[in-house]
């Protein structure tokens, strides 16, 4: 890592540290504080646990435990390396708040409508530019969509726990409606819905939708080739799972079935 990008991590007045293939290889001060002064060259999960070092996506936001003290982490790419911040749960801002978040995800409802609205106007009108600036908006949208019900989590746990609000939704539709959105976005990777037609569940939808996005959103960013991403649903006995698979060589299969069943079982997912 360059001297200068290491500079930066160091004044940035919060605890972060620099990842390379599961291991710490820089720490600012405020880091070493926390986690030690000799946590260069130790494993992230002997550091910050099994979840974490196991995690699919190399971008989120997660709550763990520290010596016993609470502290929100917050993972980023940099380059072919990752970044880990870490702040004390209590030094969270204030305006994380639901007024908040119902505020933002208003404001983002309507910046998604009028786009919806220049979209088919710039179809009508043949406008190859316009079409293309505005799938770079529907992009930036879908992430700050994605960041805003992540943060809605986090704000959950921390008062006391998600909230799970069952109902029976049709699961086909939701892969659907989530496939047509990335095709949207991203024309070209061709998205094949290879999930079979009305499958009802009694689940949360909001928190299957994320579960669903997070899935897509892994498959796009590390499928290998990129060029077709393919969504099917599995039954293993009264559990649903998913399995997206890309057009390259064989490595490039991966299935969330260990994840999707230990969300679904204890919240009553049934077919």
């Amino acid at each position: 890592m360059p001297d200068t990008e290491q500079q930066l991590l160091s004044m940035t007045g919060e605890a972060a540290v620099l990842v390379q293939r599961g291991s710490v290889t820089f720490a600012n001060a405020e880091a070493r504080e926390i986690l030690g002064q000799d946590c260069v060259g130790k494993r992230v999960a002997a550091l910050f646990g099994e979840a974490v070092s196991g995690a699919q996506a190399s971008s989120f936001l997660a709550q763990i435990r520290l010596k016993e003290k609470p502290y929100l982490l917050r993972i980023a790419r940099l380059g072919q390396e990752q970044v880990f911040f870490l702040r004390p749960q209590e030094d969270a801002p204030a305006v994380m708040n639901q007024p908040f978040l119902s505020s933002l995800r208003s404001s983002l409802m309507t910046m998604e409508l009028a786009a919806d609205r220049m979209r088919n106007l710039a179809e009508d009108t043949g406008s190859a530019p316009l079409l293309e600036n505005l799938r770079s908006l529907t992009r930036s949208q879908y992430q700050v969509r994605r960041l805003l019900e992540n943060a809605s989590l986090i704000l959950e746990q921390s008062q006391g726990g998600i909230v799970c609000a069952m109902q029976t939704f049709d699961l086909s539709r939701l892969c659907a409606s989530a496939l047509e959105a990335l095709r949207g976005m991203l024309p070209e990777i061709s998205f094949p819905d290879r999930c079979e037609a009305g499958v009802l569940v009694r689940a949360d939808p909001r928190l299957i939708k994320i579960l669903l996005l997070n899935l897509l959103s892994n498959a796009v960013r590390h499928g290998e080739g990129r060029r077709r991403v393919s969504l099917s649903l599995l039954q293993t006995g009264r559990t649903w799972c998913w399995a997206w698979t890309t057009t390259a060589a064989a490595s490039g299969r991966r299935t969330c079935r260990g994840c999707l069943t230990a969300t679904a079982i204890p919240s009553g997912w049934t077919r």
